[in-house]
C-alpha cells in the first residue's frame, strides 16, 4: 500500500478552503454515500470492467474501488483529499493512493485495463479534463465508467429510494442530514456543484472527440446514471 504524505499541502490549483472541505466531508461520506444504492451502482461497474488494473478519479473513501478489489483487481486510488484517501487506505478498498487533482494524474499514457469516474464530473471545476485524463489513462480497448447524478437526484428523492432500498430509518435521517449539511457547506468554501443536467453536453463532446463508443447505458433507480464507455484500439 502506498503511503499518504504525513502533511497536507494544497495542491496548484486548491485553495484551503477546498482542502478544508474534503477532508472535513471525508469523516461523513460512508455514513452519506455507503448505501444499497452506492453498492448497486458499483456492482454494475465491476460487472462491466472485469478488469486487473484499475484506476479510480476522484475515489474519495473508494466505495466504488472496494467492489473491483473485492474481485482480485488492483485499484489506484486518486483523490485531491488526503482524508479521504487515508480512510480508502485503511479500510483496504485501494492498493496505490495518489493524492492528486483528477485532471492532472502525471500517471503514465495508457497505464491501466479501466478507469473509474464515479460521482466526480458534476463536482470538479473542469470536467472535460477529468474525462480526458481518463482516456489518456486507460489502454486501447480498455473502458472507462462513468456514474453521474440524474436530474432527479433531489434530497427528496434519494431519500425516498434508499427508504425503498431497505435502508434503515436511522442511517437514512444521518445520511441525509450529512448531505444538506455538504451542499451548504460547499459554496462557502470555494466548491462548485453542477447541476446534473448540464453534464450530458459535456460527454457527448467528449465521446466525439476522443472517439469513444458507449457500450452500457444503465440507470440506478432515478438517481444514478452509468455509461461504460469503450476506447477503440
Amino acid at each position: 500500500m502506498s503511503p499518504i504524505p504525513a502533511a497536507d499541502h494544497h495542491l496548484p490549483g486548491h485553495t484551503a478552503r477546498q482542502t478544508l472541505f474534503w477532508n472535513r466531508y471525508a469523516l461523513g461520506y460512508d455514513r452519506a454515500w455507503d448505501s444499497p444504492l452506492t453498492v448497486a451502482a458499483a456492482e454494475v461497474v465491476a460487472d462491466e470492467l472485469s478488469a486487473t488494473t484499475v484506476i479510480d478519479l476522484g475515489c474519495g473513501t473508494g466505495l466504488f474501488a472496494a467492489r473491483l478489489a473485492s474481485r482480485h483487481a488492483s485499484v489506484t486510488g486518486v483523490d485531491q483529499s488526503r482524508g479521504m484517501l487515508k480512510r480508502a487506505v485503511r479500510r483496504n478498498r485501494i492498493a496505490v493512493a495518489i493524492r492528486a487533482d483528477a485532471a492532472h494524474t502525471g500517471l503514465p499514457d495508457a497505464s491501466t485495463d479501466s478507469v473509474i469516474c464515479a460521482n466526480i464530473l458534476h463536482l470538479h471545476p473542469d470536467p472535460e479534463a477529468v474525462l480526458a485524463e481518463a482516456v489518456r489513462l486507460v489502454r486501447p480497448g480498455g473502458r472507462i465508467a462513468v456514474v453521474t447524478p440524474t436530474e432527479a437526484a433531489t434530497h427528496h428523492e434519494v431519500v425516498q429510494e434508499e427508504r425503498a432500498a431497505l435502508r434503515g430509518r436511522w442511517m437514512i435521517l444521518l445520511a441525509d442530514l450529512v448531505r444538506r449539511q455538504v451542499a451548504m457547506a460547499a459554496p462557502l468554501s470555494d466548491v462548485r456543484i453542477a447541476p446534473p443536467g448540464c453534464l450530458a453536453d459535456i460527454l457527448q463532446r467528449c465521446i466525439s472527440t476522443h472517439r469513444l463508443s458507449v457500450v452500457v447505458e444503465r440507470f440506478i433507480g432515478r438517481t444514478q446514471h452509468i455509461l461504460i464507455l469503450n476506447r477503440g484500439q
